[in-house]
């Protein structure tokens, strides 16, 4: 791709590689998450609604129990410890309803 400002002259070429696929959730386990997590926390403080992100898989891991924050790869990223035990909770109640024992 190249172009050109109407400011001053001049030209860019941008190459675009794309590194690896995108994650895609798909329905019948996302909403198998979802109710796991409702169950542990309710549905008013579950958003199955979000807007599709193209962060990779990474980013996923850190939207659980997270507050706002800088972005995962920035210096000032701080994860929310406090969330720790409710990712526990949260995985292990998959396992559970996944492979009862």
């Amino acid at each position: 791709m190249s172009w050109a400002s109407s400011e001053q002259t001049s030209n860019a070429t941008v190459t675009y590689k794309p590194m690896f696929p995108p994650t895609v959730n798909h329905g019948d386990q996302t909403a198998f998450a979802v109710s796991a997590a409702r169950s542990l926390v309710g549905v008013e403080n579950v958003n199955d609604n979000m807007e599709p992100l193209m962060g990779s898989e990474d980013f996923a891991f850190m939207l659980i129990g997270n507050r706002d924050s800088a972005g995962l790869h920035d210096a000032n990223f701080d994860f929310n410890d406090d969330a720790i035990p409710f990712d526990i909770a949260y995985f292990r109640k998959i396992v559970e309803r996944r492979i009862p024992l």
